[in-house]
């Protein structure tokens, strides 16, 4: 809390544009879920403001505001859906990989090392990426949304123990990881920037890829499971930075954020089972790898 809190103090700009996020997003998952685009503004003139965004960055968000206009309006054709869909995919893919010129995201943990052995902790707050969590989010409730917290309460730990029991053992297999229990002093601050990671992760890339992929392909027999496969390959590619084994652990990842979403038809599993087991690793594991990881690789 202390770390957080020296933080804020120390970049007021920068923290406001965090709570103003915070607060979008909270409004998405409200019944006044238009009250984004009222806080929307605000965050891009803290954002010019602070040195986070130049204009330049301005580019890739109206291409996205463009995109989210066209799919509200009703009986949109093809011959525009297609290229919108195209579009909104590739602005966005490019956002979450921070292709983009024009954003400074900001660096909140620098080369801090706390696990031994361990390659050292990077953290920011990726302000390009979650714009794209604001977008898509946007795009998959422009219908009215619910959420039924009962339903998430009893299957996300279901999910989140199929991930742990799948993913822990495979980290180990790739000397990824080893036990290493411990907290951290910025703990708060990970929580914060990893759920925002989890949250722009799982509504792109399993509510939006793998929705409209399954949407597309439902006809046929394996469509499905196809849209599954396609959404956890791109998954595992977005983390290429770690080498071939970490885009591997990522695609396993995927597979079960994918089929988290799948079988229980809502985007809140799949984030907090994506999320609750970042928490274990960091937790009680080796975090982010071991050194030897990357070596190797």
């Amino acid at each position: 809390m202390r770390y957080f809190l020296s933080l804020i103090r120390e970049n007021l700009l920068s923290a406001g544009m965090l709570f103003l996020l915070i607060a979008m997003l909270i409004t998405l998952w409200s019944d006044k879920k238009h009250l984004w685009m009222w806080l929307f503004p605000f965050f891009i003139v803290a954002g010019l403001l602070a040195g986070r965004f130049s204009l330049t960055a301005l580019c890739p968000v109206a291409t996205l505001g463009i995109c989210l206009y066209l799919y509200n309006k009703e009986n949109l054709s093809t011959f525009i859906r297609v290229p919108c869909n195209i579009i909104f995919f590739v602005t966005s893919f490019s956002l979450i990989t921070h292709l983009f010129p024009g954003f400074t995201n900001w660096k909140v943990v620098s080369n801090e090392i706390i696990s031994t052995d361990a390659i050292p902790v990077n953290l920011y707050f990726n302000f390009d990426k979650a714009i794209v969590g604001i977008f898509s989010l946007a795009i998959l409730f422009r219908n009215h949304h619910s959420i039924i917290w009962k339903d998430i309460i009893k299957k996300a730990p279901l999910w989140t123990g199929i991930a742990i029991l799948f993913m822990i053992p495979l980290s180990f297999l790739l000397g990824y990881v080893r036990w290493d229990p411990k907290l951290s002093p910025f703990m708060l601050t990970w929580i914060i920037a990893n759920f925002l990671t989890c949250i722009t992760e799982e509504a792109f890339f399993r509510g939006l890829v793998q929705g409209r992929l399954t949407s597309l392909l439902g006809n046929y027999r394996w469509g499905k499971f196809l849209g599954l496969a396609i959404a956890s390959i791109l998954f595992g590619i977005l983390h290429y930075p770690g080498g071939i084994k970490y885009i591997l652990l990522a695609t396993v990842a995927g597979f079960i954020y994918g089929s988290a979403y799948m079988k229980t038809k809502n985007i809140e599993t799949a984030i907090f089972t994506h999320f609750f087991l970042n928490v274990v690793h960091f937790v009680w594991f080796t975090y982010p790898a071991l050194t030897y990881a990357f070596i190797s690789n």
